[in-house]
C-alpha cells in the first residue's frame, strides 16, 4: 500500500448496532452519503479508507449492491477531487467477495478478525485466517485478498511467531498492516517488519497470490508465488505439524523445468545453493520457511487472437498461469472483464502501456477444466500465454 499518509479513515457501511441488539437505523453512519463522505476524506488528504460491514447485516443490506454502489461513488468523489482513495472493503468473508470485490475496491477482508480486544497472538488465528485468506484467482492486476492485520510484534507474540506471520502474508501477496504498537516496538519487531527481501516477496509487481503445490504428508505443505521475471518463484515450506520434518519443494511442481535452479532463503538473506529437481530443508514444528527460486521456465501455449477471445485447452483440470499481452493507449488504467467459459468471471485493471501500439502484459491464475476453454477478455487484447500451475500437471491445490 502506498506509505505517505501514514493515518486511514474508517467509515462504516451502515448504522453499527451497538450495544449489541439496538434497533437498526438506516441512514446513520456512512449510509445514504458515500459519496460526500467519501470526497470529505479525499479532500482531508487521506489515501485509504476502510469501510466496515457493520450494521448492514442489522439491516438485511446485500453486500455486493452495497459495496458497488460505495465504490461508484468513490469515483464520483475522485471526479471531483482529482485524488484517489484506496478502497478497503470489509464485510469479513460474509458475502464471498473474492467472487465480485475486485474492481470494485482495491482490496477485501476474507475472514473474521485475525484478534480480539483481550486476546494474544496465536498461531491457530494466524493460519485460520491464511486459509480463508486464499482465493488466486481473484487476486491480479492491483487487486488482492485481505486476511487482516499483522500480529507480528503484539503482546504475547514471539519472533518466530512473528517471523511465520509475515512469510504466510508474503507468500500469499497479502497487505502488510502492522497491527502492534509503533511508539513501543523492539528493534526485532522493526527488523521482522521491514525485512527487505520479506517484503519484495509481498509486494512483487506481478501481483498474484501463492498456492498450495504439494503436501506429501499430513500438514507438510509447499506453497509456490509466481514472481516478476523468468523462472522466478517464492516457496513456503509449511510444517503444520508437531515435530520437525523435512519438506521438499520439486521444481516441476512450481511451474519449472526440472533443471538446476538456485535457492535463497529469504531471511537469512543468503544462498543455500544449486539444486537440480528440488530442494529439501527440515522446518521445525509449527514454523515456516520462505524461499526463493530463480530456475527454468516451463514451456507454456501461445494464443493469438484479434477479437479477445481463445480457445484455450488444458491437459488436465486446475489453476493455470496466463499471461495476457494488450495495449492501451489512454492515461488510465482500463477495466476489462475476463471470463472463462461460463463459470468464471474477474475484473482486470489494464494499465497504460503508452501508445495504442505499446504493449505489455498482465498475469491471472486461471480456473481451466480439462479440454477446451473459451476465455474472453472484453478490450480484445492481443495474445494470453498459458503454462501449467501449480502441481504435477497442473492440479489444482489450493488452501490448508
Amino acid at each position: 500500500m502506498r506509505q505517505n499518509t501514514p493515518v486511514r479513515s474508517h467509515s462504516p457501511a451502515a448504522h453499527n448496532p451497538i450495544p449489541p441488539g439496538t434497533p437498526p437505523a438506516p441512514g446513520s453512519g456512512s449510509e445514504g452519503h458515500y459519496e460526500q463522505d467519501l470526497r470529505a476524506f479525499q479532500e482531508w488528504g487521506f489515501d485509504y479508507v476502510k469501510v466496515d460491514w457493520c450494521g448492514g447485516q442489522d439491516e438485511g443490506l446485500d453486500q455486493e449492491t452495497t459495496y458497488r454502489a460505495i465504490s461508484q461513488a468513490n469515483k464520483a468523489a475522485t471526479a471531483v477531487t482529482g485524488r484517489r482513495l484506496v478502497l478497503s472493503l470489509c464485510e469479513w468473508g460474509s458475502g464471498r467477495p473474492w467472487n465480485w470485490a475486485p474492481g470494485v475496491g482495491d482490496l477485501w477482508r476474507t475472514s473474521t478478525d485475525i484478534i480480539y480486544w483481550g486476546q494474544t497472538p496465536s498461531a491457530t488465528a494466524m493460519l485460520s485466517n491464511f486459509d480463508q485468506g486464499l482465493h488466486p484467482t481473484a487476486q491480479h492486476t492491483g487487486y488482492y485478498n485481505d486476511p487482516d492485520v499483522l500480529m507480528v510484534g503484539m503482546r504475547g507474540s514471539n519472533a518466530t511467531l512473528d517471523r511465520t506471520h509475515m512469510s504466510l502474508w508474503a507468500i500469499s501477496g497479502a497487505p502488510l498492516l502492522a497491527g502492534n504498537d509503533l511508539t513501543t516496538m523492539t528493534r526485532e519487531t522493526a527488523a521482522n517488519l521491514t525485512n527487505p527481501e520479506v517484503i519484495a516477496v509481498d509486494q512483487d509487481p506481478r501481483g498474484l497470490q501463492g498456492v498450495k503445490v504439494a503436501e506429501a504428508a499430513a500438514g507438510l505443505q509447499v506453497y509456490a508465488k509466481v514472481l516478476s521475471g523468468t523462472g522466478k518463484r517464492a516457496v513456503l515450506l509449511l510444517n503444520r505439524t508437531s515435530a520437525a520434518k523435512p519438506i521438499t519443494a520439486r521444481w516441476t511442481d512450481l511451474g519449472l523445468t526440472g533443471a538446476a535452479a538456485s535457492v535463497r532463503d529469504v531471511w537469512k538473506r543468503a544462498s543455500v545453493g544449486t539444486h537440480g529437481g528440488g530442494y529439501t530443508a527440515t522446518v521445525p514444528a509449527g514454523e515456516a520457511m520462505l524461499l526463493t527460486v530463480s530456475g527454468t521456465e516451463a514451456p507454456g501455449t501461445a494464443y493469438q487472437s484479434t477479437t479477445g477471445s481463445f480457445t484455450v485447452t488444458a491437459g488436465t483440470a486446475g489453476l493455470k498461469l496466463a499471461d495476457i499481452t494488450y495495449a492501451n493507449g489512454g492515461t488510465a488504467p482500463r477495466s476489462a472483464t475476463l471470463r472463462v467459459g461460463g463459470q468464471y468471471a474477474t475484473t482486470l485493471a489494464l494499465p497504460p502501456t503508452g501508445s495504442p501500439t505499446a504493449h505489455r502484459t498482465v498475469s491471472v491464475l486461471l480456473p481451466l477444466a480439462k479440454g477446451g476453454n473459451t476465455v474472453t477478455v472484453s478490450g480484445g487484447p492481443d495474445a494470453i500465454s498459458v503454462q501449467d500451475l501449480p502441481g504435477t500437471g497442473g492440479a489444482q491445490a489450493v488452501g490448508g
